[in-house]
């Protein structure tokens, strides 16, 4: 009997803690018991869900934070009509200029249509913990959108959109880690019309940007550069976050005709002598730069960087005469530009890398990158409609080199790119018969 009893005690425990490490799952929305998610907000706990049903207007401050293996979740309920993703909107009114406030670790955000009430709403969402996850959620029309000025950790964001976001000089990402090895990770999503600064900007140590497609810039596409100092010259220990990595795979890049700067699709390396440059490595690998401003640049590199390597890229102008492939901004004077130039001998990078296919009319291609393939036509399915797939007879089609692997991760990529947000939140494979394409996509079928 005693055996039995244990038995059960021990069952009926296990079920207990099980229930527990579920958490409490909090309904709210217009009509409900609790109207808001700041309503609810303080009384949350490891492996809690707030599910969102319809629109609100709120600002959210979440001080405690979930584990790796019960999260703290706030869920949007969405719904699908004619075949696109409608979220529940919080219109964001803001605490001390910040709509969504995250300073726990582990919370997640899914399913959310997230907008500024006002201008007095400086960042739609900003987070310092570690292990920061959004998906599935729209951010538009905010000074700026997510923002993390010292993430303690990890943040991925997938699956998500972000459009006429930017002031201040920031876009829709602005995302900085001083946390050795923190990464980054920015998957399938959809980046369009900013208007200020760049779609990303990373700081973080180790930067993932893959299968998005960027449309219509403001100034910059990507900006990745090393750990900000606002005191000039960084610290001892934001001096050791480096070399800071990068690797940028499978993405599209339309330049676009917005009315910013657009002086680059990618800028990497540093900003000014106080973030001197990443001194890592930047692999950037079956991307597709389509350039539309005169003398555009894909790649601009400033600063201490030891290595960038060009694999599988497709480089073409639409409307403008010639772009340029690569730039070399130069280094910026400071103690860390010394430094780097005594230990390697030089201030440039070393460019390499193999595959990639320029225009006839793209200049600053870069002898280290060897086997270009040059021509008028990449044959793309539709340019006009954006359908950037290559044909079967494109000069793309099998042609890529075998990239080798990243800082970060494996650059032979997995997924295409979409111009939206799959409905069923999962990446579009690629699949090949015949090798690897050039670019971000196989041939269209």
């Amino acid at each position: 009997f005693m055996k039995l009893w244990r038995a059960v005690f021990s069952v009926f425990a296990l079920l207990v803690m099980a229930a527990g490490a579920a958490g409490t799952t909090w309904r709210v929305g217009p009509g409900r018991e609790y109207a808001r998610i700041s309503e609810v907000a303080e009384r949350l706990s490891p492996g809690d869900v707030v599910e969102l049903y319809g629109d609100i207007e709120d600002s959210i401050a979440l001080s405690q934070g979930g584990t790796t293996a019960s999260p703290i979740t706030i869920r949007g309920i969405p719904s699908t009509e004619n075949g696109r993703i409608v979220r529940p909107r919080i219109t964001l009114l803001g605490t001390n200029g910040v709509g969504i406030m995250v300073q726990g670790d582990h919370v997640a955000l899914e399913g959310l249509d997230l907008t500024a009430a006002d201008d007095n709403v400086r960042y739609a969402v900003r987070f310092e913990g570690a292990g920061f996850t959004m998906r599935n959620c729209r951010v538009h029309h905010s000074r700026a959108g997510v923002v993390s000025l010292a993430a303690r950790g990890d943040a991925l964001i997938e699956f998500s959109q972000f459009d006429a976001n930017g002031s201040l000089r920031r876009g829709s990402l602005y995302l900085c880690s001083l946390t050795p090895g923190a990464t980054l990770v920015v998957r399938h999503c959809l980046f369009r019309d900013d208007l200020d600064g760049a779609f990303i900007e990373s700081r973080f140590p180790r930067t993932v940007i893959r299968y998005n497609w960027f449309e219509n810039q403001f100034a910059s596409a990507v900006r990745i550069f090393n750990e900000h100092s606002s005191m000039g010259e960084p610290s001892p220990a934001e001096s050791a976050l480096r070399p800071m990595h990068a690797d940028i795979v499978g993405n599209v890049f339309v330049q676009g005709w917005s009315p910013g700067a657009q002086q680059d699709i990618l800028q990497l390396g540093g900003s000014d002598p106080s973030s001197a440059g990443t001194e890592g490595d930047f692999n950037i690998a079956h991307n597709l730069f389509l350039l539309t401003r005169a003398e555009g640049v894909a790649v601009h590199v400033l600063g201490n960087v030891e290595n960038v390597r060009l694999y599988n890229n497709v480089f073409l102008e639409y409307g403008v005469d010639s772009s340029l492939m690569y730039r070399w901004g130069g280094a910026f004077e400071s103690p860390a530009s010394d430094s780097f130039r005594m230990l390697f001998g030089r201030s440039e990078p070393t460019v390499s890398g193999a595959g990639n296919w320029v225009s006839t009319r793209t200049v600053g291609v870069v002898p280290g990158v060897t086997g270009t393939l040059v021509g008028t036509n990449p044959q793309f399915v539709d340019l006009v409609d954006f359908d950037l797939r290559p044909t079967a007879d494109s000069p793309l089609a099998g042609a890529g080199a075998p990239p080798g692997r990243g800082a970060v991760g494996e650059l032979a990529p997995r997924f295409e790119p979409q111009r939206g947000v799959s409905t069923a939140l999962e990446g579009t494979p690629r699949t090949s018969a015949d090798g690897l394409s050039v670019g971000p996509f196989e041939p269209g079928r």
